[in-house]
C-alpha cells in the first residue's frame, strides 16, 4: 500500500499540472459568482411550517424550515461542476460555510422547481465531463501515452458517456428496489404494523448491505472506463476480478486514503479563512487528492495486469497437461 501510495504522489509531483481542473474549479467556487436556490427552499421552508409535529417524525417544523432556509442560503448549485463521485478533489464545494457567499461576484437566484432541475442537469453534465477529463490525464500519464488534444478528447468522452450510463442504471436500481420494499411491506402494513415496521427494517439492512457490497465490487469501474477504454460490462467485470483477487488490498487502498484525505482536509479547512491562505488550501487539498486518485488508477492496473499474467500462466500449465 505504501509502495502503491507513493507511486501515486510521484507521478503528481512529476507531472504538477495534473491539479489544474480540480483547483481551477475551486477557485471559480470561491472567487465566481453564486448560484442559489433560496427561493425554492423558501417555499419548501413555508409548506413546512404549516404542517404538525407528527409529520415530521417528532421534530419542530420550526426547526425544520428553518434549517431548510439555511441551505437555501449557504448552498451553492455550482458545486455540481466538482464530480465527488469520480474523484475529483474539492476544498470549497458543498462545504457548510461557503465563503463565497461573502466574497464572491454576485448571486443569481433560481425562482421555480422546473429552473432549478433544468439547471441543476446542465451542471451534473458539465460536472461529469470535467471529472472525466481529470481522470483521462491522469490515465494517459500513468500509462505514458500521447497526451494529444485528439487521444484526451476520445479518452474523455468515453469515460464521460458511460459514466452517465452507469449513473442513470445506478438511480434505475435504486428506484426499482425502493418500489420493491414498499409492494413487500404495504400487504404487511394492512396486517400487523409491529410486523411491517421490523421486515422494513431488515429490508433497508439488506439493501444497505447490496449497496455496500455493490460499491465495492465496482470500486475500480471508472478506472477500467479511463485506462482501458472498455465499455460498461467489461468495466465492471474487470473491477469485480480485481477486487475479488485483492479484497484486503482493496479495503487497506480505500481505507488509507480516505484517512489520508481526511487527515489532511482539516489541515485544509483550516487555511479556508477566505484570505491568501484559501488559495494554499485549494492547491494542497489538489495534489493530495490527485496523488491518491493517481495511487488508486496504479493499484488497478498493476492488479489487472497481475490477474491477466496469472490467467496466461494456468493457461500454459493447461495446454501442457
Amino acid at each position: 500500500m505504501i509502495d502503491t501510495l507513493s507511486a501515486g504522489f510521484s507521478t503528481v509531483t512529476r507531472k504538477l499540472w495534473l491539479i489544474a481542473l480540480p483547483a481551477l474549479v475551486d477557485l471559480y467556487l470561491w472567487r465566481g459568482p453564486r448560484l442559489s436556490m433560496l427561493p425554492v427552499a423558501r417555499r419548501v421552508a413555508s409548506f413546512v411550517r404549516g404542517l404538525s409535529a407528527a409529520n415530521l417524525s417528532g421534530l419542530s417544523p420550526a426547526d425544520v424550515a428553518q434549517a431548510l432556509e439555511e441551505i437555501g442560503r449557504e448552498l451553492n448549485l455550482f458545486s455540481l461542476l466538482n464530480s465527488g463521485l469520480l474523484g475529483m478533489p474539492s476544498l470549497i464545494a458543498w462545504t457548510t460555510r461557503q465563503i463565497g457567499l461573502r466574497q464572491g461576484g454576485g448571486v443569481t437566484e433560481i425562482q421555480s422547481w422546473g429552473s432549478l432541475f433544468t439547471i441543476s442537469a446542465v451542471l451534473v453534465v458539465l460536472g461529469l465531463l470535467i471529472g472525466s477529463a481529470y481522470l483521462a490525464l491522469i490515465a494517459l500519464v500513468i500509462r505514458e501515452e500521447d497526451l494529444s488534444v485528439r487521444e484526451v478528447w476520445q479518452r474523455t468522452s468515453h469515460c464521460w458517456a458511460w459514466v452517465m450510463v452507469w449513473g442513470i442504471l445506478l438511480v434505475g436500481l435504486g428506484v426499482f428496489l425502493n418500489l420493491a420494499i414498499s409492494v413487500v411491506t404495504l400487504p404487511v402494513v394492512l396486517i400487523n404494523q409491529t410486523a411491517a415496521q421490523v421486515l422494513l427494517s431488515l429490508l433497508w439492512l439488506m439493501s444497505l448491505g447490496l449497496a455496500l457490497g455493490l460499491a465495492l465490487s465496482t470500486f475500480f469501474t471508472v478506472q477500467a472506463l479511463t485506462l482501458q477504454r472498455v465499455g460498461l460490462v467489461w468495466a465492471i467485470w474487470r473491477s469485480f476480478n480485481v477486487v475479488r483477487r485483492n479484497l484486503w488490498a482493496t479495503l487497506g487502498l480505500i481505507f488509507l486514503s480516505v484517512l489520508i484525505q481526511l487527515g489532511f482536509g482539516q489541515i485544509w479547512q483550516r487555511l479556508n479563512t477566505g484570505s491568501w491562505q484559501t488559495l494554499f488550501g485549494i492547491l494542497g487539498n489538489a495534489y493530495i487528492g490527485s496523488g491518491v486518485m493517481a495511487a488508486i488508477m496504479t493499484f488497478y492496473l498493476d492488479r489487472y495486469r497481475r490477474w491477466r499474467e496469472e490467467q496466461g500462466a494456468e493457461a500454459i500449465v493447461s495446454d501442457r497437461g
